[in-house]
């Protein structure tokens, strides 16, 4: 790299580079526009083989500093600063327009307006300006944006302003010791053309200082010399404020002012003074940004966060939260947005839960304040990255799942998972594991499916492969878990709730696959006859009955019901298993399939007799109805005598089912009308087995007890009742 050498810097004091304005002539010079796209493009060499305008080197030179191209810049300065400390730039004739005194100006890009109008434009290049005590100090912000020029200058505040931005690449690379002294002799220079008799320093003079005082102060916080870190930032508050006061201050000069004044708040707030200088000065930043930002930038948050913390740690809560609110809109927001910008919703969210649960006595709230305050100690102690920072963010944000607060558990849980990450070995994924599990159980419980499948995918990621839009799954590390039952019951429970999640988005198939990937890995873990198992499986084949899986729906139906009469208890719901059933049946009936929908009935009327879960009336009313259905389907079949077998089980059943007592209308109606069709389909039999009279009965009973209840059933029974008549009337040839 071709550095500038700091003897070349003193060279100024003696060459009488003060504003000169006497202009030269005009010697044949290299067009600006030409010479910039030609060094745009890389060809450097070509670009400064002819007569190089300093200025346009200094712009070129500028946007490569910029870019972190600091050889090139650095090249391009070298080449700018020879040329105007030549002898023919100091009065002799020169290549140089030199205008009168007032005609020249410099810019910075920060003052640019356009990096106002939109948060999209958000800087990356300086950390955000948030004091926190209890992670890593990202220190003051430097002035790292190199000075542009802006059509002609004076001569010395030229030769000032290159040597600044080779300052800023000693300063960006870490030569703290070269850049101090650049800034230094940048100082020296400032105070000599100050103290030229009748001199009026223009903003800009004052701009370029305050911007070196800034510096060399964030030079002294890095290198822990804080008393004159705030003494160089004070010098830059006071040239600032003088900019202020002026006619010429824009929107740069304030938002670079801010960032100094944040600067000093920064070095007092973390060397614990925080004095009533500093709330104000915090209060001045904020008003500052609010005026010329846009509502969600990053330094309104910023300054909202750091005065939010003031007001806190000055007990004025209500303004303490006013403020963090806003930080977390402008957080909540650029996350909602996917935008990169860097703001953690937990910084303000500690305080704000530490405010709300502060003076409460309950024993939830004690346990979450002391869990904060560790958090913040530890942070502090061990650093943000460290495992036992991870088991306490755990703790809290186990303590807010159980509160309900489910949205604020996430974001802990979040950052206990890129705690674990970070410091994870690569053979032990763990506890990344039950962390992802959590946080897709939160996901889950907020109604976000997708979000909580990608956690839980990443739950099951290094002991499974599989693909999510497979139809299946294989175990990677089978041995390892098998000897690990917490590991075996996390990874069920992973799958199960997959296949939730699928149930409920309706891609059946896929949680058949995870209901499926559970069952595995629970019969490994709890034999096969558990009675988990036996729900599991029931869940298993509902799934594969809205699939029209009728085959493998029974199967499945069968081993539960087979578990659950081994089982002493379990989970299984007798009445959703004999609702379930008997819709299967009527589907395989449908099918033609009548041999299967009979044994399906067989096993609802063995679940309704061994259940505990119906009384007298409700087992009766289920009995009844499962019986009429096994005599329809012994008449599909043509076997007539075991048809009316179960026909005359099916009435005796509903009979024992009738209680008026207990009932509502409509119960009452719906037992009255099963009755009726069930002694219809009795005297339906007896007629296709020539017997008549028989028949007659059973229609007769049929009439009597719909009229015999009139009064307390619905009118709709009123067709039954016209075609109990009919079936009454000798004219009438019954058939089932």
């Amino acid at each position: 790299m071709s550095l500038t050498s700091i003897t070349e810097l003193n060279n100024m004091e003696t060459q009488g580079s003060l504003p000169c304005q006497s202009p030269g002539q005009c010697c044949s010079m290299m067009p600006i526009e030409v010479g910039s796209k030609l060094i745009e493009s890389g060809e450097y060499e070509k670009a400064m083989s002819g007569q190089c305008c300093p200025m346009m080197l200094l712009e070129v030179g500028s946007k490569l500093i910029d870019s972190g191209e600091y050889e090139k810049a650095m090249s391009l300065l070298d080449r700018s600063f020879h040329i105007v400390t030549s002898p023919s730039s100091n009065g002799e004739r020169s290549g140089l327009d030199l205008p009168p005194l007032m005609e020249w100006g410099i810019k910075t890009q920060s003052m640019n307006n356009e990096s106002t109008e939109a948060s999209s434009n958000l800087s990356t290049s300086q950390p955000i300006d948030m004091y926190l005590e209890d992670v890593e100090d990202v220190g003051p912000r430097m002035f790292r944006k190199a000075i542009v020029v802006s059509g002609t200058m004076d001569m010395a505040l030229l030769q000032l302003v290159i040597c600044y931005n080779k300052a800023i690449i000693y300063h960006a690379t870490k030569d703290l010791l070269t850049a101090s002294n650049f800034y230094e002799l940048i100082l020296s220079r400032f105070n000599l053309v100050c103290n030229t008799p009748g001199f009026c320093l223009p903003p800009d003079y004052l701009h370029l200082a305050m911007c070196v005082c800034n510096n060399l102060g964030q030079i002294c916080y890095e290198q822990r010399v804080e008393c004159m870190a705030i003494s160089h930032f004070e010098t830059a508050l006071q040239l600032g404020r003088t900019i202020l006061a002026s006619d010429s201050a824009n929107a740069g000069y304030n938002l670079d002012f801010s960032d100094v004044l944040s600067n000093w708040c920064r070095s007092k707030y973390m060397d614990a003074d925080v004095c009533i200088d500093v709330y104000a000065a915090l209060e001045e930043i904020t008003s500052i940004r609010t005026a010329l930002l846009s509502w969600d930038h990053v330094d309104i948050a910023a300054a909202h966060f750091n005065l939010g913390v003031a007001e806190y740690l000055r007990k004025n809560n209500s303004k303490s939260m006013s403020h963090l609110l806003y930080y977390l809109k402008i957080a909540s927001h650029h996350a909602s947005n996917g935008i990169e910008s860097g703001l953690d919703p937990l910084a303000g969210l500690i305080y704000l839960l530490l405010i709300k649960n502060d003076e409460k006595d309950d024993k939830l709230s004690r346990d979450l304040v002391w869990g904060l305050r560790s958090l913040q100690e530890k942070r502090s102690e061990v650093g943000p990255r460290h495992y036992e920072v991870a088991a306490v963010l755990n703790y809290i944000g186990t303590l807010l799942f159980h509160a309900k607060e489910l949205e604020h558990a996430l974001l802990f849980l979040q950052e206990e998972l890129q705690v674990e990450q970070h410091f994870a070995h690569p053979s032990d994924h763990f506890g990344v594991s039950v962390t992802c599990n959590n946080i897709g159980r939160i996901l889950q419980e907020l109604g976000r499916y997708p979000q909580a499948i990608h956690y839980y995918c990443n739950a099951l990621a290094h002991e499974f492969d599989f693909d999510e839009d497979a139809e299946d799954a294989s175990m990677t590390s089978y041995k390892t878990m098998n000897e690990n039952p917490t590991a075996m019951n996390l990874y069920s429970t992973v799958w199960y709730n997959l296949g939730l999640i699928h149930d409920k988005m309706g891609a059946c198939k896929k949680a058949i696959k995870a209901f499926q990937m559970a069952l595995q890995l629970r019969r490994n873990m709890l034999g096969p006859d558990h009675a988990d198992i036996a729900c599991l499986v029931y869940n298993i084949g509902v799934l594969q009955m809205e699939q029209q899986m009728l085959k493998d729906a029974s199967v499945s139906f069968r081993e539960a019901l087979r578990i659950r009469s081994i089982a002493s208890s379990g989970q299984l719901n007798d009445r959703h298993v004999v609702t379930t059933m008997q819709k299967l049946a009527s589907m395989q009936k449908s099918r033609g399939n009548i041999y299967g929908a009979l044994e399906t009935c067989q096993e609802v009327v063995q679940v309704l007799k061994e259940s505990s879960e119906f009384e007298g009336c409700a087992r009766g009313k289920f009995l009844g109805a499962i019986y009429r259905d096994i005599a329809e389907l012994h008449h599909a079949l043509g076997n007539l005598n075991v048809a009316l077998v179960n026909a005359c089980k099916s009435v005796e059943a509903l009979r024992s089912s009738f209680d008026d007592e207990s009932t509502t209308p409509g119960e009452f109606s719906s037992q009255v009308e099963e009755s009726a069709t069930s002694l219809l389909l009795v005297g339906s039999l007896h007629h296709e087995l020539s017997e008549p009279m028989k028949a007659q009965e059973c229609f007769v009973q049929a009439v009597n007890i719909i009229q015999d209840n009139s009064t307390n059933v619905s009118p709709a029974l009123a067709p039954l009742l016209e075609v109990s008549l009919l079936l009454r009337s000798n004219q009438c040839a019954a058939k089932a």
